[in-house]
């Protein structure tokens, strides 16, 4: 049985977990916050769609495009994490729709967070 729930909850973290059935997010973020700063309006929007390898998924928004790996999508909720030169990027998606977004970056160094919700476009 303990065997069981570990390889379950291990297949929902890893890499490229459930990304069978993809389609398209959009996510919208109503609200930045910027290191210990107050929050602030945001109007920022971003979509998410699946790449070419297994796992990978890119992230599109006004500012630039990202490839990174999702986990977990089931048009319902996602885990998307990426890696660029200058900066960590997370976002998570929960199957009531709230999303949050956080970029961690290198230079400051400073955190950007977002509050928003995604949803599941066909």
């Amino acid at each position: 049985m303990r065997i069981l729930l570990l390889v379950s909850l291990m297949a929902m973290i890893a890499p490229g977990a459930a990304l069978a059935e993809w389609v398209t997010i959009t996510c919208t973020f109503e609200t930045e916050c910027y290191e210990a700063e107050a929050c602030d309006g945001a109007g920022f929007s971003m979509d998410l769609s699946a790449g070419e390898a297994p796992g990978e998924v890119v992230m599109r928004s006004a500012a630039e495009t990202i490839s990174g790996t999702g986990a977990g999508h089931d048009a319902t909720s996602l885990i998307w994490r990426a890696e660029t030169e200058s900066a960590a990027h997370l976002l998570s998606w929960g199957a009531d729709g709230a999303a949050r977004y956080s970029v961690h970056l290198l230079m400051g160094p400073a955190m950007v967070s977002y509050i928003g919700s995604c949803e599941a476009k066909n």
